[in-house]
C-alpha cells in the first residue's frame, strides 16, 4: 500500500485515554489518539522500534469488537511505521499500520469513521 492509499483511508479521534494493550505481556503500552481501518496513532513512555510488529487491543464504545458487540475488544497485527519524540510531554508518539484485523471489525470502523472524518494536520 502506498502512503497515498494509507492515507486515503478516513481515520477519526478517539476519546482521550483510551488505554492501547500488547496482548503478549497484557500491559498498556499507549493512549490511542486515532484510528482509521488501516492504521493508528498513539503515543506512550515505551519507545516501540521501527518495523516491529505488535499484537494490540483497546476498544471503542462506538465500534463493534471481535465478538460483534459495541465496545467489545478489538484485537489487531500491527506494524510500527513512525515513531517521534514529543518535546512538551515526553511521550513517543507512534504510527502504525494495520496489517491483519477481524474483517467485521475493519467495516465498523470505516463507518465510525466515516461518520466525522479527522482533518488532516
Amino acid at each position: 500500500m502506498s502512503q497515498s492509499e494509507y492515507r486515503a483511508a478516513a481515520r477519526r479521534d478517539v476519546t482521550p485515554g483510551t488505554d492501547v494493550y500488547d496482548t503478549m505481556t497484557g500491559q498498556p503500552i499507549a493512549q490511542l489518539h486515532d484510528l482509521s481501518s488501516n492504521g493508528l496513532r498513539m503515543s506512550g513512555s515505551q519507545l516501540l522500534k521501527i518495523e516491529a510488529l505488535y499484537q494490540l487491543s483497546f476498544h471503542l464504545d462506538e465500534v463493534k469488537g471481535d465478538d460483534g458487540q459495541r465496545g467489545s475488544p478489538i484485537q489487531c497485527a500491527a506494524q510500527v511505521l513512525w515513531v517521534r519524540a514529543d518535546g512538551v510531554s515526553g511521550l513517543y508518539v507512534t504510527g502504525l499500520r494495520i496489517i491483519l484485523m477481524n474483517t467485521q471489525v475493519v467495516e465498523s470502523i470505516e463507518a465510525w469513521a466515516k461518520r466525522n472524518p479527522q482533518r488532516e494536520h
